[in-house]
């Protein structure tokens, strides 16, 4: 973004906003939005009149589709460059989205009790952009103090503290439930947290991780 030679220019800025994001048309900040450097006059934002340095950059960005609004006048010039090798969309392609929950039951526990979780997921997509998630995996890690118990469903696999349940293809509103039983172990006294997150992929291969939600289970 290149300001006016004359002085700063209020109307150049660059706003960027997250999935899930509402984004203002002409760059107004909204509420986890985040806003973007404007470079001086003849200058590239963050670098220097022939260096782009680092541009803006946003640590651990969530997954999915942002956007960009980028507002300057007449005598302002700006460049948006893409990922070399990652390909562009003008419209934004068939995308999925998994809401999961995980019920652990009751709140409270004793050790040596056998529990059973149970975990729905469903594609929440809807509208022109709405797409299946290709080979949805959801995870789930359960803390030191609770252990898996008995054969695992057909999709899933058990790994130490990790359960990993493959669901294949979730087409637009689908929903799909599964559950596992697991054992409080004597030492596990307190607070045990059962944790799961899902990592899924559009039609292009696009990868989204979303977390699918936190079991609190207290033992006592």
């Amino acid at each position: 973004m290149d300001w006016a030679a004359s002085g700063y220019d209020a109307t150049a800025r660059v706003h960027y906003y997250p999935p899930g994001v509402v984004y203002d048309p002409t760059g107004l900040p909204t509420v986890g939005s985040i806003a973007g450097t404007v470079g001086a006059s003849g200058w590239w934002n963050s670098g220097s009149t022939t260096s782009r340095g680092t541009g803006d950059v946003v640590n651990n960005p969530t997954s999915g589709w942002w956007r960009i609004v980028t507002c300057a006048e007449r005598n302002n010039q700006y460049i948006q460059e893409g990922q070399q090798g990652v390909p562009a969309y003008l419209r934004q392609p068939p995308t999925p989205v998994i809401a999961a929950s995980l019920n652990p039951g009751a709140p409270t526990a004793a050790p040596g009790d056998l529990r059973t979780v149970t975990l729905d997921l469903t594609n929440i997509a809807s509208g022109l952009s709405a797409g299946a998630a290709q080979n949805l995996v959801l995870t789930v890690e359960l803390p030191a103090g609770l252990s898996f118990e008995g054969a695992p469903c057909a999709m899933c696999s058990v790994n130490g503290q990790r359960l990993t349940i493959d669901f294949g293809v979730q087409t637009i509103a689908a929903a799909t439930t599964s559950q596992f039983t697991f054992q409080v172990r004597t030492v596990a006294l307190g607070t045990q947290r059962i944790t799961s997150y899902a990592t899924y992929a559009d039609l292009y291969g696009n990868q989204y991780q979303h977390s699918s939600g936190v079991g609190i289970l207290r033992v006592q």
